[in-house]
């Protein structure tokens, strides 16, 4: 709830990027935003960073990272804060490492669909399937 629940203060700045592009809702005006945005290969949210030089989404802003990247093409971008999919689920879980949706599997077992209850979170990506 703290990842969905957190406040922090948007300034939008000219970042003169084409390998990025800003989540739509951030728009072109200074506002108050609750949640950490969806960032592609991100990792960087409430408490957690796994970039060397921010220790969190709150000190990663300060530090003028882009806040949010939803051009899924390569990798992480260099100097863009938020979380992915994989990411978000790790900081959720508190995981030791960045995962990626092919990775996870290192925390967690495949359990037949036939087996969830409706309580179950499930979230799809392209067409990977992963059930919390």
């Amino acid at each position: 709830m703290e990842i969905i629940n957190f406040v922090w203060e948007y300034q939008p700045k000219v970042f003169n990027r084409d390998d990025i592009k800003l989540p739509n809702f951030l728009g072109n005006e200074r506002k108050i935003v609750v949640g950490i945005p969806y960032c592609w290969g991100g990792y960087i949210s409430v408490d957690i960073s796994d970039r060397i030089d921010v220790k969190n989404f709150k000190d990663a802003i300060e530090k003028d990272y882009v806040p949010g990247n939803v051009l899924t093409e390569g990798g992480y971008k260099a100097k863009t804060a938020g979380l992915d999919c994989s990411g978000f689920v790790g900081a959720v879980y508190n995981l030791p490492e960045k995962v990626s949706t092919k990775t996870l599997k290192r925390y967690f077992k495949y359990i037949s669909i036939k087996k969830l209850n409706l309580w179950i979170f499930l979230m799809l990506k392209v067409s990977t399937r992963l059930f919390i």
